[in-house]
């Protein structure tokens, strides 16, 4: 039966990606304006191209993306955002769903993709992980973003989990910047992506996928030394949301991976 599904599969994710890059080219048409207005005026106006694109895409497709609890990401406030990692779904939910300043931390490999390089440049800020000077230049710009109102959002885990593990391990850049600028963490946690595109594989199928916001975390009070416990913590309430609300995981047994500190 597989067998005989395959091909239709294959169709309808080469159709899917099709429709993702004629989709694109009027997108970066119109950022290439964009990029000279004012950053947090930007940034909303990336909000509604985000969400026409990916509204569009997703009723050409079949792949519908909804969110809980955007309510508690308040206008005025600053944020330092979180978010699990799974595929090239991630980004587009964020970026299509929460109508809030924000940037990016992304992999400065991201700039050198075609297209979306571009795309990258206007909205994101990069670092080469393997450079301490990279990463201490990238911390500097992400206090300043927060410093003029404009909110960040981290990947943690730093790279896409392609383990069977609900989540992997945490990296404390995003933890070290909250509690350095006494700014709450709130949690973005991505369901059900791996319904749609499973790790490791090209192949889509269409679906729902949701993304959850968690209760703000404050950060005000806390010094460096309660960074490793608000890592734990937070990747603790991950670990536990994914295998209770994440349809892939409620049968899940494996041991917890434990969150790395110091990176």
């Amino acid at each position: 039966m597989k067998n005989l599904i395959l091909p239709f599969h294959i169709l309808y994710s080469i159709y899917t990606y099709t429709m993702y890059f004629i989709l694109m080219v009027p997108v970066i048409l119109i950022f290439f304006p964009v990029g000279l207005i004012p950053r947090n005026r930007r940034m909303i106006i990336v909000f509604y191209i985000n969400t026409i694109w990916f509204s569009t895409w997703g009723l050409l497709t079949g792949i519908f993306m909804r969110s809980k609890g955007l309510e508690k990401i308040e206008r005025g406030k600053d944020y330092v955002m979180i978010s699990n990692h799974v595929n090239m779904m991630d980004m587009n939910m964020i970026g299509s769903m929460i109508k809030h300043p924000f940037q990016p931390l992304i992999k400065k490999e991201l700039l050198s993709i075609p297209l979306f390089g571009m795309l990258f440049r206007k909205t994101a800020v990069a670092v080469d992980r393997s450079s301490p000077e990279s990463r201490r230049a990238s911390f500097n710009t992400m206090s300043s973003r927060l410093d003029e109102g404009t909110s960040v959002v981290f990947f943690p885990e730093g790279t896409r989990n392609t383990t069977k593990a609900p989540l992997g391990p945490f990296y404390a850049g995003a933890f070290r910047l909250a509690v350095a600028n006494e700014v709450p963490i709130v949690p973005l946690l991505l369901i059900d992506v791996r319904k749609v595109q499973k790790p490791g594989s090209w192949l889509i199928q269409p679906g729902i996928v949701e993304m959850h916001v968690g209760d703000p975390i404050p950060t005000k009070g806390l010094t460096a030394e309660d960074v490793p416990d608000l890592m734990k913590r937070i990747h603790q309430l991950y670990w536990d949301y994914l295998i209770e609300h994440d349809e892939v995981f409620k049968d899940f047994e494996g041991e917890k991976v434990a969150a790395l500190t110091g990176k």
